[in-house]
């Protein structure tokens, strides 16, 4: 077994910043941090989101061997034997769920949910027949910060709603940006992105709307008192970088897309970074 291919296998920076987003949604909502509760849901997190992207990259090794920026990936490149992902992800899934039911009930059903989402809903039925399949995965996204919140105040609250509701939205910008740049890639392997139904121009559209959607979102947490004037001029300064990408993936070259998607990571990364600084430090 070599580390390196498991570590590719289950996409550990996209693990890292879905799990980030639920110890920021912790954090911002914990009176007092419960250090037992906090390595807990680090660890339900880490077994569920790896286990979930696991069997995703399984049912999805055929996509992955046709397209240029996935068929060296651990499954399309033999260095990985399927049955092995499947089992270790399947593992690490009903561990990470078992683990959950100790933290609350509300915390289980936000991670069974972002399983049944991401691979029944979009991976198995969604994904290779409708445009705008997206969607629907994105809500999965969106299930690590709705249970942070409810890890801490086990209960569905508007703070987490809008969360969950950011981080769907953004993962939507995130993956039709990135389509866009590889249309080619989605093309080839027969998938139905929307950039590849409605073209470069389409997709980069999209990305822009669901971008416009993450800001007004970033505005309401602003309202409700989770980031801070600061953050929120950041925020600001981040979506005109990323709309100064898009305008030009639109007008000159999609290549720009590739810019736009690395920007709209960047952009999740630091509203999480401002929620968890905003409860500690006023500024």
């Amino acid at each position: 077994m070599i580390v390196s291919d498991y570590l590719e296998l289950f996409k550990i920076k996209q693990t890292f910043l879905l799990t980030f987003t639920s110890i920021a949604a912790y954090i911002a909502a914990s009176r007092v941090v419960n250090l037992y509760t906090f390595f807990l849901l680090l660890l339900c997190n880490l077994f569920t989101i790896t286990g979930t992207t696991g069997m995703n990259m399984y049912l999805d090794s055929d996509i992955d061997s046709v397209m240029e920026r996935t068929k060296g990936r651990p499954l399309p490149s033999k260095r990985v034997k399927e049955s092995k992902a499947l089992a270790l992800s399947t593992l690490l899934l009903v561990t990470g769920l078992v683990l959950s039911a100790a933290v609350n009930a509300y915390f289980f059903l936000a991670a069974f949910l972002g399983f049944v989402i991401d691979i029944v809903l979009y991976t198995i039925m969604l994904k290779r027949k409708h445009p705008l399949s997206v969607l629907i995965g994105g809500l999965a996204g969106g299930m690590p910060a709705l249970g942070g919140w409810a890890a801490a105040r086990n209960a569905i609250e508007l703070e987490s709603l809008l969360l969950m509701l950011l981080v769907c939205t953004w993962s939507t910008a995130h993956i039709w940006s990135l389509a866009t740049y590889y249309l080619d890639d989605y093309t080839r392997a027969n998938i139905p992105m929307l950039p590849v139904v409605k073209g470069v121009k389409g997709g980069i559209v999209a990305s822009l709307i669901s971008i416009t959607c993450v800001y007004v979102l970033t505005i309401s947490l602003w309202t409700v008192n989770l980031i801070s004037p600061l953050s929120l001029t950041l925020a600001s300064l981040l979506l005109l970088l990323i709309l100064r990408q898009g305008i030009a993936a639109y007008n000159v070259s999609k290549v720009n897309s590739l810019r736009m998607f690395k920007l709209i990571n960047l952009y999740l990364l630091v509203v999480m970074i401002s929620i968890i600084t905003k409860k500690f430090l006023v500024f």
